[in-house]
């Protein structure tokens, strides 16, 4: 745990009284805003309503399409038709005018159409509370998800992992101009897939992760929001607790309106790994992810994305790598229904010794290209066909990635 010092100030009664009657005032001009937004979404947004529960489910059909090799690796090239089916069912309850409560399920298919034994079941379950109280906005979350797919862009095989975990927010102050949150949370993340490529063993990532938060947000201009925020994280394996560690994150968020040309969000920082064993090194790295929409007119739009984040290599337990990503990408819209688009993305991994972080030991490279042309049946429906490729040229076999897919999505609101 990080030591705080204790200091003493000369503070006269005065002070005292005016920080008093401040903090007093203070309490009472903030507002809830967050809670009756999210309030106002369920009244609008809804399907059905049965007394105070409101339905909204969604059809999700993803991934309709072939893939020339849906192991990635390239010396296990091997194509398959596949399908993601999933229904989000989103249910919401209000008592009165001060609780949310909300259960969302999700449960999708994964099928290949060849490879059989690879077709399975995934599903996820979320629920909330949301509460105004006073001055206080207070969120709790719970969450227990199965995923199929690749955990980080080292993986080039799918496999079979869960998450579960809780997390608790309390928010004072109105979001449009000053807003203190404080958070807490912890997650377990296990491999159902034990085995990757039949040799490596999956079970030695598992963990459980603690932490707790303070955001301070402000806004500026219109509905700009600067936030300074802070983060303590503790880090435990399940089977390798010599890799223990403790993450302290600090950084900045930006996050632009809805309604100006360009929007999105900015959040950059930096993190310290301090390992639990003496034998391993602190590493000290930057950390952030963005994404940003230019959108001058009705025609046009640009997008740029980022993301620099640290991960664990599923093969090098000694090792862990450092992923640079960018983006950038733009859509055209024909009609008000009819819109195409290209994004292309690099993603750079660093890989570092835990025991020497600042050694960098190798460094892999991959670009992916997508294009998409999409149709709006309805304002809360729409199909779309997407290509997306893959490729590397890289020598080492376990990076020699080579794939492409195309197929089509369908997404709806009832």
């Amino acid at each position: 745990m990080m030591g705080f010092r204790q200091c003493r100030y000369g503070v006269t009664s005065s002070l005292r009284l005016f920080f008093t009657i401040f903090l007093f005032l203070l309490t009472f001009q903030l507002m809830g805003q967050d809670f009756f937004a999210e309030r106002e979404v369920i009244l609008s947004n809804h399907w059905k309503r049965l007394g105070p529960i409101y339905l909204t489910p969604r059809l999700l059909i993803r991934n309709l399409g072939y893939s020339d090799n849906i192991y990635r690796f390239s010396e296990l090239a091997q194509g398959d038709w596949t399908l993601d089916l999933g229904l989000q069912v989103q249910t919401d309850l209000l008592i009165g005018r001060r609780l949310i409560l909300s259960y969302q399920i999700h449960p999708e298919y994964h099928l290949y159409l060849k490879n059989k034994a690879l077709s399975n079941w995934t599903v996820g379950h979320q629920l909330g509370l949301h509460s105004y109280l006073g001055p206080f906005n207070v969120r709790l979350n719970g969450f227990a998800n199965q995923y199929w797919g690749a955990p980080n862009p080292e993986y080039g095989l799918s496999v079979r992992y869960k998450s579960n975990g809780t997390d608790v927010l309390l928010g004072l102050g109105n979001p449009r101009h000053f807003n203190v949150q404080i958070t807490a949370a912890q997650m377990e993340n296990e491999f159902e897939d034990l085995r990757y490529l039949n040799q490596y063993d999956l079970s030695r990532l598992n963990y459980r992760m603690q932490s707790v938060g303070l955001a301070l947000s402000l806004g500026i201009f219109t509905r700009t929001q600067l936030a300074l925020k802070y983060q303590q994280q503790w880090l435990h394996y399940k089977n390798l607790g010599d890799l223990d560690a403790r993450i302290e994150m600090m950084g900045l968020s930006l996050q632009l309106p809805e309604l100006s040309s360009l929007r999105g969000s900015i959040n950059l920082g930096m993190q310290r790994f301090t390992p639990r064993d003496d034998r391993l090194s602190v590493l000290n790295t930057p950390y952030g992810s963005g994404s940003l929409t230019l959108q001058p007119g009705n025609r046009w739009r640009l997008l740029l994305g980022y993301q620099i984040r640290v991960q664990d290599s599923f093969n090098l337990i000694d090792q862990l790598f450092i992923q640079n990503s960018w983006s950038l990408g733009g859509d055209i819209y024909l009609t008000r229904k009819w819109r195409i688009g290209y994004r292309f993305n690099d993603n750079a991994l660093q890989y570092r010794l835990r025991s020497d972080a600042q050694v960098i030991l190798q460094s892999h490279r991959y670009q992916m290209h997508t294009a998409q042309l999409a149709f709006r049946v309805t304002e809360k429906s729409a199909i779309g066909l997407t290509w997306n490729r893959v490729h590397t040229s890289e020598s080492t076999s376990e990076w020699r990635r080579d794939y492409s897919f195309i197929g089509g999505y369908l997404e709806t609101d009832f």
